[in-house]
């Protein structure tokens, strides 16, 4: 509420300021009090949105848990890199992979006949008159229309047909000047059937690389591809780099790492301690905007189901997962080390997965509990408390507009009665001065 003036010219106008102000200070107690209501109401939301946030980061750090016992859980080992490369993804399993390249494969690649084409962009030159072409590709053939240029005539066939081929406008230079030739090459490896016609012979007439498929011998078993990456093994997947010398092997070895998992349980824990730290801003000595409230003790219990979850009568301590006794949660590196020490599957087990049991799932339902959707617990009171703010905010306004009216009521009623008054006192001082002066030539005639 802004000051109230009142500016009169009677001898009584700082009475008329005061009686203003009083009256508009008594209309204001209420305004004052929704004022606060608003501002708490305020707090409470930011609270929340701020306690939301931690608990996404929960989620998430749960989510991360799971994805490094995917892919992420493994590595590899290559004896020998110069003859392939490998990467895991989900479904990996641990395994040993003798790798033989017995041919590398290449791709088809086909040039065209030089016809004096000096500009790829030139629509007056390209590499057969007319603008119709039709592309053979295996079994599939495609119509190229309106093509007035070679640069155009690329475009045309990657747009057609870039899953199977890439196109490109190939400067074969001499000493006579720019010879601009289409080059078309597979994108698989193998022999492929491609041409290219305008109504005429095959405008393909040099075959610069013959097709081939990739062979390999993957534990001694014979294989072949029609890429030089492939599937040696669910989730394990090998990149031929070369040939192999006579009895040229690459041994592959996979196997699962704990370091993934331990960093992702020490990531969790970090993200279960900032929630517990944005309780705390709202218990005890520090009575936060949320103090009292429900919520506390709901999201509480979702960190309780979390932090004891027990299956085959193994605790998440047993893991190095231990509480402290402020309630936060911290990793025993040590006692993490010595129960995966005989190897993973156990910790594997006991974690489970977010839709099949197992801590994990344990820990995706208690916290969705708070953030599923529309329905969860936290997402309902963020909503609730947002709501009453504006709910809130539009009654701050409305008796805002009430006091502002009254105000200018007042100061209009005020304003007329002062001026009123003041030219009574107008009025009383003329009189008083045509009184005194009849009077003072009065006695100057005696």
């Amino acid at each position: 509420m802004s000051d109230v003036m009142f500016n009169g010219t009677s001898r009584y106008s700082a009475d008329f300021q005061s009686v203003i102000e009083r009256a508009v200070s008594i209309a204001s107690l209420p305004l004052v009090q929704m004022q606060s209501t608003s501002a708490q109401l305020s707090a409470e939301s930011a609270a929340l949105t701020s306690l939301s946030s931690k608990v996404s980061a929960l989620n998430n750090a749960v989510d991360a848990l799971e994805s490094a016992l995917g892919g992420a859980s493994f590595t590899t080992s290559v004896s020998n890199g110069s003859l392939v490369s490998a990467a895991v993804s989900d479904g990996a399993l641990e395994g040993v992979f003798e790798v033989e390249v017995t041919r590398l494969g290449s791709y088809e690649n086909w040039l065209s006949a030089g016809n004096g084409v000096t500009d790829p962009a030139s629509t007056t030159r390209n590499i057969a008159a007319g603008t119709t072409f039709q592309l053979t590709v295996g079994t599939a053939t495609y119509s190229l229309q309106n093509i007035t240029s070679l640069n155009a005539l690329v475009n045309a066939i990657n747009d057609v047909a870039g899953t199977e081929v890439q196109a490109s406008a190939l400067n074969v230079h001499s000493l006579a000047g720019d010879d601009y030739r289409l080059s078309i090459q597979a994108r698989k490896l193998g022999d492929k059937t491609i041409s290219l016609t305008a109504g005429g012979p095959d405008l393909l007439t040099t075959e610069v690389t013959p097709g081939a498929t990739a062979t390999y011998k993957i534990n001694k078993a014979s294989a072949e591809s029609d890429t030089r990456d492939v599937t040696v093994a669910p989730g394990v997947t090998v990149t031929l780099l070369a040939q192999s010398d006579p009895g040229e092997t690459a041994s592959i070895t996979v196997s699962r790492s704990s370091s993934a998992i331990l960093g992702a349980l020490n990531t969790l824990a970090s993200a279960y301690n900032a929630v517990v730290d944005e309780l705390d801003k709202h218990r005890g000595e520090a009575e936060g905007a949320l103090a009292g409230q429900s919520i506390l003790h709901t999201i509480s219990d979702a960190l309780r189901r979390l932090s004891t979850f027990t299956d085959a009568g193994q605790s998440a301590s047993h893991f190095g997962i231990e509480m402290t006794d402020d309630g936060k949660m911290s990793i025993n590196s040590g006692t993490f080390t010595s129960s995966t020490s005989a190897g993973l599957d156990g910790l594997v087990d006991w974690l489970g997965s977010t839709g099949e049991g197992g801590f994990l799932q344990n820990a995706a339902d208690s916290l969705n509990m708070l953030e599923d959707g529309e329905d969860g617990v936290l997402t309902l009171s963020i909503e609730n408390a947002q709501a009453s703010v504006t709910a809130q905010e539009a009654r701050v306004t409305a008796e805002q507009e009430r006091i502002d009216k009254l105000t200018e009521s007042l100061q209009q009623q005020f304003s007329a009665a002062d001026a009123l008054i003041a030219s009574l006192e107008q009025q009383a001082t003329y009189f008083t001065n045509l009184f005194e002066a009849m009077r003072t030539a009065s006695e100057s005639l005696r």
